[in-house]
């Protein structure tokens, strides 16, 4: 008789480690109870820029403040930065109004009608907020929010402004290279605030994984930019402090001579620059010498 052929067995499943499982009403409970923490943590930095604002001690004056912070646990420009959102919001959000998320309010903090902005739209996005920063000056803006109910994108709301000052839309304009320096000096303490808020970063405590991260994201190639930004910043306040302090006459009559004098750079001959002699060509020079 033949020899049985032995029958191969089928492999066996490896079973699965158990996944354990939680029951639907449990999950939404706690999913819940974590959307509501998330909120609460947004408030909280509203209310940690209150009592930066309002904290007070009866000997320490001037220094309550990096005291407060100090003793608190939490960095100087942190809590300075709570604080400046706070005060542009101080009696601006009734008690037990709908909470927008605190960066909504840093974008709206130096809009004018914020007040009205965010009850009309309580769930506004940040995308949202910042086109509003970014009209807040343009003489339109009213028009604009009108005719682009749902504009969400700044690059859009910058080329819309544009459009309106080019004479692309009726009442264009916005006193831009005109005499209406208020608004182009609201608008640059505006920025100096905004940047304040960006350098911050330098002061906030970060881990070696934190600190990796911003490594990834930034472009060394590009960091000269910052450099040239502070310097140019350096040099506005200069040139403002300067005609503060000696008048308009003596800032006319420095910009004429200056003018002058790059007139006259302009005029001479080029030279050409000679070049420093390498050491094959001196080596040359002493064998022929």
């Amino acid at each position: 008789m033949p020899a049985n052929k032995s029958k191969k067995s089928a492999p066996t499943a490896v079973a699965s480690e158990p996944v354990e499982r939680i029951p639907f009403f449990d999950a939404v409970r706690e999913a819940k109870e974590i959307g509501a923490r998330f909120k609460a943590a947004e408030r909280d930095k509203l209310r940690l820029g209150e009592l930066a604002h309002k904290v007070v001690h009866p000997t320490y004056g001037n220094r309550t403040f990096a005291k407060f912070a100090k003793a608190s646990g939490h960095e100087e420009s942190t809590l300075g930065h709570y604080r400046t959102v706070y005060r542009k919001w101080e009696g601006k959000l009734p008690p037990g109004a709908k909470f927008s998320s605190f960066s909504v309010l840093k974008e709206l903090a130096s809009v004018d009608e914020r007040a009205a902005l965010i009850a009309a739209e309580p769930d506004m996005s940040k995308r949202r907020a910042e086109v509003h920063r970014v009209l807040k000056d343009h003489p339109k803006r009213e028009e604009i929010r009108r005719k682009y109910p749902d504009l969400t994108c700044t690059r859009q709301a910058r080329d819309i402004m544009h459009s309106y000052d080019s004479g692309g839309a009726k009442g264009a304009g916005n006193g831009k290279g005109g005499t209406d320096f208020k608004r182009w000096f609201k608008k640059l303490i505006d920025r100096c605030e905004e940047d304040i808020d960006e350098a911050a970063v330098v002061d906030q405590r970060m881990d070696v994984a934190q600190l990796r991260n911003l490594l990834g994201g930034i472009e060394p190639d590009l960091l000269e930019t910052v450099k040239e930004a502070g310097e140019a910043w350096l040099t506005l306040y200069n040139f403002l402090m300067k005609l503060c302090e000696e008048g308009p006459q003596a800032v006319a009559e420095e910009l004429e001579r200056r003018a002058k004098e790059n007139a006259a750079r302009g005029d001479l001959p080029k030279r050409r620059a000679k070049k420093a002699p390498t050491a094959q060509a001196e080596a040359r020079a002493q064998v022929t010498a």
